[in-house]
């Protein structure tokens, strides 16, 4: 995390912001993690009934099978990105929780005329987003640049983003448990936010 909030720089907000003068000294990620966690502006635990009540964003990404976010676990007004699949959130947030918005990460719409000819229960010529780096390195001819495992390095990062850019690849529109998100699940967000909507879970 520190990695990448010194990657995104200082201007792209307070967290970053902090971990840039927290490095001006020389210091390494681990270092500036370190220092984020000892003053307090990073919090790291396992407690999720503890901790998410209090998120605002919240970004979901486990290998779990099932679903690891409740209802009752999300404060209101909260906005979930779930790139996980299965999805981390529960349908039952969905269901129970219209003061609170879970948005699927990781969909990404294929260049136009394309069309992988499989079903994947996604509209068409949309595909999930670990399918489109095999695609642009195979597009490029670029073999060597295939990873295995979590670790990318920024820099390949950077030149993904440019050869989606180039091949017309590019973020899908936002859905939420298979539903395209409506300009009224932002309004309710908002209202939900700014204390116009009651939490419809007790003690949320």
């Amino acid at each position: 995390l520190a990695g990448s909030l010194l990657e995104a720089g200082a201007d792209a907000g307070p967290l970053a912001e902090r971990a840039a003068a927290l490095a001006r000294g020389g210091a390494d990620a681990a270092a500036v993690a370190a220092g984020l966690v000892d003053e307090g502006s990073l919090v790291l635990g396992t407690d999720a009934d503890a901790l998410l009540p209090l998120a605002d964003v919240v970004v979901a990404a486990t290998s779990s099978t099932a679903p690891v976010l409740r209802p009752g676990q999300l404060r209101p007004g909260a906005v979930v990105c779930d790139v996980a699949r299965p999805l981390d959130a529960d349908p039952a947030v969905g269901l129970e929780r219209p003061d609170a918005l879970v948005v699927e990460g990781g969909l990404v719409e294929l260049p136009e005329g394309a069309d992988l000819g499989w079903d994947f229960g996604l509209p068409p010529a949309t595909v999930f987003a670990c399918m489109c780096e095999p695609m642009m390195l195979a597009l490029e001819r670029r073999y060597e640049l295939a990873r295995v495992g979590v670790e990318t390095p920024p820099e390949l990062l950077r030149t993904l983003r440019g050869w989606a850019a180039e091949h017309g690849f590019r973020p899908a529109p936002p859905r939420s448990f298979g539903r395209p998100v409506s300009d009224e699940d932002w309004r309710r967000v908002r209202a939900a936010r700014a204390g116009g909507i009651a939490s419809p879970v007790r003690g949320a």
